[in-house]
């Protein structure tokens, strides 16, 4: 009788789990303290030409955000554009963090990791890490991103 009282209970238990998202408390991950980059920042060239770098608001110039697979906006745009024409992957610039994201910055995280020895982890995670060795792209306005190494600034090390 008693292990059927117990079953009950952790039956209920369960369903209100399940009903209410109550669960168990997870450690938050190192992303959790640091914001989103919700938007990107414009940095001119000259009178036709832009950097953009993904901030986590509009102007900010705040380089220390982050980009997780399912982040969606500006932010992730710019970060899709950056491996499109700085490191040569051929992903939809859509503004959706989905898997083929997550794998493209994996393999620029790795080419980061063999061109400066920046010891990246190569997680597909954009973080403050990854922000400080990242290359931005070059933009011409009504044109598009430019495509190659010598359209895209480097941060080496640096935030």
């Amino acid at each position: 009788m008693l292990k059927a009282k117990v079953q009950r209970l952790m039956a209920v238990a369960t369903a209100t789990v399940a009903v209410t998202g109550l669960g168990v408390l997870i450690p938050e991950t190192a992303h959790a303290a640091t914001p989103a980059c919700a938007s990107y920042t414009v940095d001119p060239i000259d009178a036709r030409t832009e950097f953009h770098t993904p901030t986590s608001a509009y102007g900010n110039h705040q380089r220390s955000c982050s980009l997780l697979q399912g982040a969606s906006g500006w932010g992730v745009v710019v970060l899709q554009e950056a491996l499109y024409a700085c490191f040569g992957q051929n992903i939809s610039r859509d503004g959706s963090f989905g898997p083929a994201t997550k794998q493209a910055l994996k393999n620029a995280q790795g080419e980061i990791n063999s061109r400066y020895g920046a010891g990246l982890a190569t997680d597909g995670e954009y973080g403050p890490n990854t922000a400080k060795w990242w290359w931005d792209a070059a933009y011409t306005p009504g044109g598009g991103v430019q495509r190659g190494e010598a359209f895209c600034r480097v941060h080496l090390g640096s935030l």
